[in-house]
């Protein structure tokens, strides 16, 4: 239940600015032994910057220096994941696009539901994580678990159990260390930990922003992008307490069951 939920703590060991105004999704991307971060940006689409339009910035990750960026307009990216060969985002709201990490577009794919918002890959069983943002009316908010390859939906399970919000939910990372996704909620300023092999929700800690939207893993931190301060911050998350039997690191396809399956 959650309020039996524990909130623990998180430390952050560094931050500094992004890139642009109103950075959103991130993506961690390894090349050369040197680690980069994507990062997208929705500066126009809130109008509170400049005129600059929207791009996806690759930066690094000692300082957040600009590599290189692609001007996207008109099309928008929330969440973003990097899978080892491509780069996904998120789009206005309904697609999700498969691209080089040149930004070239490969393919184009619809949504599972509506209101898309975050991305994550697991690299450990190929999956591609795809969380709604809220909850359509007479419907549930859901993560959906797809099989990039051929776009097919593998499982799902429910974000709005336990009395969570239905809405406000924005970018997932999936961390490889302990098997949970981590998705942050702008209405209680918590990032989640769920374990998609159980459907369950395992812990969670107090944001370091209010408005985190962008989260991504890199093998052993988490990283957040935080639209009002326009920072990028590097955590090292709490230990999650789990039952031995509720994590799985040989998952591939799997079948789940219960009533918090769509």
């Amino acid at each position: 239940m959650l309020l039996q939920l524990i909130l623990f703590a998180q430390i952050i060991l560094k931050s500094f600015e992004a890139p642009d105004c109103y950075s959103d999704g991130l993506a961690f991307y390894k090349s050369g032994g040197t680690g980069y971060l994507f990062v997208s940006n929705l500066e126009q689409a809130n109008d509170i910057c400049s005129s600059t339009p929207y791009r996806i910035y690759r930066i690094d990750t000692i300082n957040g220096t600009v590599q290189n960026s692609v001007n996207t307009f008109p099309r928008f990216y929330h969440g973003l994941a990097f899978d080892g060969n491509y780069l996904w985002g998120a789009r206005d709201w309904e697609y999700i696009d498969k691209m080089t990490p040149d930004y070239t577009l490969i393919a184009s794919y619809p949504d599972m539901g509506n209101f898309t918002f975050g991305l994550a890959y697991n690299p450990e069983n190929g999956v591609l994580y795809v969380s709604q943002c809220q909850r359509i009316s007479g419907t549930g908010l859901w993560v959906f678990e797809i099989n990039p390859n051929t776009w097919t939906k593998i499982d799902s399970f429910r974000l709005d159990q336990s009395g969570l919000p239905d809405y406000g939910w924005v970018d997932c990372a999936y961390d490889t260390i302990q098997d949970v996704l981590w998705i942050h909620n702008l209405v209680n300023i918590t990032i989640y930990a769920f374990n998609p092999a159980t459907n369950s929700l395992v812990g969670g800690f107090t944001a370091p922003r209010s408005q985190i939207e962008g989260l991504t893993f890199d093998g052993n931190y988490l990283w957040a992008s935080e639209t009002t301060t326009d920072s990028i911050y590097k955590i090292l998350v709490p230990t999650i307490i789990q039952e031995k039997n509720t994590i799985s690191n040989s998952k591939l396809i799997l079948n789940f069951s219960g009533s918090n399956k769509l």
